[in-house]
């Protein structure tokens, strides 16, 4: 439970302190090595070997290093499995520019008593899409997990519900993901993994990450993403998921429409009477598309409270165009 601070420094070739080089290091902190015996008959007598595992891991990830000195930051797992001796911090310096690289390790000892830190709170879970804030994504896509706790984040793999995991549509085997866990760069607090979606149908999906920090509070956070299966260029446009929101709206509402491929929008605003109040044209693109309608006609006016239709069409070269219609009320 302690957060523990190691310094540390390059050297130049005969010894003497670096004060000049800068870089990162990729730093490891592994926890005590787990004796193993293995137990065999050669002609018919008993014979023991003992051999170490490595120790479970504490810390992975880059901190800086500047001006030969560098400070490695973690908070040490409140699992009593991982005191005892011959716990080990191992470092690789590379000066920027790629000139010298340094491979290092140091011992650690981990004692029993407990820091008087209290932490109950669970890791913040954050999901980062490859197209920014758009939720539509297709197999194959890299989606990254942000995790952020002042604890740090428990990478020991001691036991399954104190790993990082992700279970999808709530069934089938969890995707392990621990061991691809690092810090950001100088962060014992915030870090990322990423999670390749795996093959899905289109449509909604759930995503339930898992992580826990090393006070062994665990999180849970669920996304809802949108799987789409690329068009090929000749496959004929779509467009769904043609709907407003808010609906109602006081002032301003958000026309959305999806495309499996690029194409170009045409929306009109129209009264139930089918008179024309206001036209707007765009680029679409192959996913999720919001339009902005401010609530107002053609010449810039606020149209009166009531209900409005809203016609768009989307038109591709090579395509036929296809049309969905929706409703609007506008409240005041």
């Amino acid at each position: 439970g302690e957060l523990v601070t190691i310094p540390g420094r390059a050297l130049n070739f005969d010894g003497s302190p670096d004060t000049l080089s800068v870089g990162t290091v990729e730093v490891e902190v592994l926890g005590p090595r787990s004796p193993r015996v293995q137990i065999a008959f050669p002609f018919g007598e008993q014979r023991n070997t003992t051999y170490f595992l490595p120790g479970v891991t504490l810390f992975r990830g880059p901190v800086p290093l500047d001006q030969g000195s560098f400070e490695v930051k973690f908070v040490v797992p409140t699992d009593g499995r991982v005191i005892g001796r011959g716990a080990e911090l191992r470092a690789l310096l590379s000066a920027a520019g790629g000139r010298g690289v340094g491979l290092a390790g140091d011992s650690l000892r981990i004692g029993a008593a407990l820091s008087p830190r209290v932490d109950q709170t669970p890791p913040d879970i954050a999901l980062l899409y490859p197209s920014g804030v758009d939720s539509l994504v297709k197999p194959g896509d890299l989606l990254t997990i942000v995790l952020e706790d002042s604890s740090g984040i428990d990478l020991t793999r001691l036991d399954d519900p104190h790993s990082i995991f992700v279970i999808v549509d709530d069934r089938g085997t969890p995707y392990e993901l621990t061991a691809g866990f690092r810090y950001d760069l100088g962060s014992h607090t915030r870090g990322r993994v990423d999670f390749t979606l795996p093959s899905l149908p289109p449509g909604a999906h759930q995503l339930e990450i898992h992580a826990s920090d090393t006070y062994r509070n665990i999180g849970v956070r669920r996304f809802l993403i949108d799987v789409t299966v690329p068009s090929a260029s000749g496959n004929a446009l779509t467009m769904d998921q043609v709907f407003n929101y808010p609906n109602p709206f006081p002032k301003e509402t958000f026309i959305h429409a999806r495309l499996n491929r690029p194409a170009r929008i045409r929306v009109q605003i129209l009264t139930v009477a089918g008179r024309r109040v206001r036209e707007i044209q765009l680029e679409g693109k192959a996913g999720e598309n919001y339009i902005p309608w401010d609530g107002t006609d053609s010449q810039g006016e606020n149209v009166a409270i009531g209900v409005y239709l809203f016609k768009l069409t989307a038109e591709a070269p090579g395509t036929t165009r296809v049309t969905e219609v929706g409703r609007a009320l506008r409240t005041k």
